[in-house]
């Protein structure tokens, strides 16, 4: 038999997290549920991996979803990444 064992840590949910409100309070609902999808696909490319018994860090997956997601839907729905006033 095969135990298969799973694990967060509090920072894999906090900054990831963060984003997430930040994105909805300094440009709209919209932008925040872009940062959380990415963030969802994050982590569904990081369960692909550890499901196939190769286990990784969840903090860059986590984390490059979100900041992808945000940035996508900053483009479409704010028109600017909201960074260093662009």
């Amino acid at each position: 038999a095969t135990l298969v064992a799973f694990g967060l840590a509090f920072g894999d949910l906090v900054i990831p997290g963060t984003l997430i409100v930040s994105a909805k309070y300094a440009l709209g609902w919209a932008v925040g549920l872009g940062a959380l999808l990415g963030g969802l696909a994050g982590f569904a490319a990081l369960m692909v991996f550890v499901l196939r018994g190769k286990p990784q860090a969840g903090l860059p997956l986590l984390n490059g979803g979100t900041i992808l997601g945000y940035a996508i839907a900053a483009l479409l729905f704010a028109g600017k990444l909201g960074v260093w006033g662009y």
